[in-house]
């Protein structure tokens, strides 16, 4: 699920009283958190594959390469 959505739940749950504002929190932060990860998880496996020069090229979200 787009992170998005999954805020939405967990807002819509924290409204209607079915989740402790601790599993509110964790669901938030999970739900922001989770996009991240995949990125810096997949530019770790490009870093690996050698194919950027650096780790910091490799997970950023913007690249300024000239081709």
């Amino acid at each position: 699920m787009n992170g998005s959505v999954v805020a939405a739940i967990a807002v819509t749950f924290f409204e209607a009283d079915l989740v402790s504002s601790t599993q509110f929190f964790l669901l938030m932060a999970g739900a922001r958190l989770g996009t991240s990860g995949m990125i810096v998880l997949i530019g770790g496996l490009e870093f690996l594959q050698e194919r950027e020069d650096s780790v910091t090229e490799s997970v950023s979200l913007a690249s300024s390469r000239s081709s």
